[in-house]
């Protein structure tokens, strides 16, 4: 169920431009935005690493980076004023929704893995014994395969 509502999600990113009414093009969302919605995507389904840390790190550094490439693209179209005030709030929302979908869906993935380590694990340290005690139960057995 995540999977299809993070592809409904990427579906609507990537066309809502066509929405438009008549000629005029209303929404216009940047390249660079499209490019960070992908990559979020893949770094927190890709990186283990971010699975055991806080949805709110890659919707931080998603969000940081976003402003980051908005300042610094600002020539081409302001932060806020008028419709652009709507085109961040949907680029930002946009990506933000993107980066947490991802790490819903990877979630239960970690709970699976997590499940499957601690019932492994159970089952071969039951089979395996202590190496101390080991050691006194195979100084044992040397010592009666001695004697007989």
């Amino acid at each position: 169920m995540l999977f299809i509502a993070l592809i409904s999600v990427f579906a609507l990113f990537f066309n809502v431009e066509r929405l438009d009414i008549g000629n005029v093009t209303i929404v216009n969302i940047e390249t660079y935005v499209y490019a960070l919605g992908i990559i979020i995507c893949i770094a927190v389904v890709g990186l283990p690493k971010l699975w055991l840390r806080s949805v709110y790190l890659p919707i931080g550094v998603n969000l940081v980076a976003y402003l980051a490439l908005k300042l610094v693209m600002i020539h081409e179209r302001p932060l806020f004023g008028g419709i652009y005030t709507y085109l961040t709030i949907t680029e930002s929302s946009s990506l933000v929704l993107i980066a947490w979908l991802s790490y819903q869906l990877i979630s239960p993935l970690l709970q699976f893995e997590e499940t499957v380590k601690t019932y492994t694990y159970d089952i071969v340290a039951t089979k395996i014994p202590d190496p101390q005690k080991s050691k006194k139960i195979i100084r044992t057995e040397i010592t009666r395969s001695r004697r007989y």
